[in-house]
């Protein structure tokens, strides 16, 4: 359904290489399924054993998570290509209607003042504590 509906479109997106995006995004999900499959492999067939320190399923995991941490490192520095910011620099805040300063109210001291007091309510609040009223 996917492709057909690239097939469909193409002509009108081809300036903006969905191709590519589409198989930027999609390899997020693919190769970490795979790699947990093949992960998973690798510790029926004991290739993958426990240490003195860690269980087989504690290097799994420890090794999954690495191979995560590689596969975003490759997907980070594909989709700064795939992704380009250029075509958003044209557009400054004059040319959209924003005034220097409309944003002070989302920005400024009185969220700033909202985040402390919710975090200092998060870690304040026991875990069989009833939480704080928010107001």
């Amino acid at each position: 359904a996917e492709y057909m509906g690239y097939l469909a479109t193409r002509n009108l997106l081809r300036r903006h290489k969905p191709a590519w995006k589409f198989a930027c995004v999609k390899a997020v999900i693919f190769l970490s399924f795979w790699q947990g499959v093949f992960v998973a492999l690798l510790v029926k067939i004991h290739v993958i054993r426990e240490s003195v320190e860690w269980t087989v399923d504690e290097v799994a995991l420890g090794l999954q998570d690495f191979l995560i941490c590689l596969e975003m490192l490759a997907v980070a520095i594909a989709h700064r290509k795939v992704f380009p910011h250029e075509p958003f620099l044209a557009v400054s805040s004059e040319s959209i209607g924003i005034r220097p300063g409309q944003w002070m109210h989302v920005l400024g001291p009185g969220m700033l003042i909202d985040v402390v007091s919710d975090v200092t309510n998060f870690f304040e609040t026991a875990p069989d504590a009833e939480p704080a009223s928010p107001l």
